[in-house]
């Protein structure tokens, strides 16, 4: 999501995964734990998406990172627009 991007309903607003705990694994995420590894598995997509039925421009953009968390090329991106 950049600043002046039209979102529409569905789209991802704040992107966020969260630790899934430890249960039994659906025959999906066996698959997908064989094809992929560990990692697959081991998170759930939780962002926050635009609602049914509204559309919208965005007017700002925040990135939050952890400490001791390297940035990913997108992160790194947006806070250059922002000095510049």
């Amino acid at each position: 999501v950049y600043i002046g991007a039209e979102v529409q309903p569905g789209d991802i607003l704040v992107g966020k995964i969260t630790p899934k705990g430890e249960s039994p694994m659906t025959p999906e995420e066996k698959l997908l734990r064989a094809i992929f590894g560990e990692k697959a598995s081991d998170v759930r997509d939780t962002s926050m998406r635009m609602p049914p039925g509204t559309f919208g421009t965005v007017v700002e953009v925040r990135v939050f990172n952890r400490h001791g968390v390297e940035k990913d090329e997108r992160a790194m991106a947006i806070e250059r627009e922002e000095i510049e």
